[in-house]
């Protein structure tokens, strides 16, 4: 019986071992733009909280304001009534 062995020619293996270390660059680059991918998610992410909460805050402040005005409008005495005003009273009562 013979055994038979699959011999590689030098060029081949040269060929081979240049697109396995082509394939290994591209990976590292794939890997190194996810990495900064996912970085700048991040970031875009922590700016888009900051922007949500700054724009809460002022709503919050906002509706603070329109309260206090409310009240202070509620506590403020009507003037005195004029003359005027009692006949157009007495006329729609």
């Amino acid at each position: 019986l013979t055994i038979a062995y699959s011999v590689r020619d030098e060029s081949s293996w040269r060929y081979d071992n240049e697109v396995r270390m082509r394939v290994r660059i591209g990976m590292r680059k794939l890997r190194r733009k996810v990495r900064n991918m996912i970085a700048d998610a991040l970031d875009d992410r922590d700016i888009m909280e900051e922007k949500i909460e700054l724009r809460l805050k002022c709503n919050r402040a906002a509706v603070t304001a329109v309260e206090i005005i409310r009240k202070i409008m509620s506590k403020k005495r009507p003037v005195e009534s004029t003359q005027v005003d009692n006949f157009k009273r007495a006329r729609m009562e």
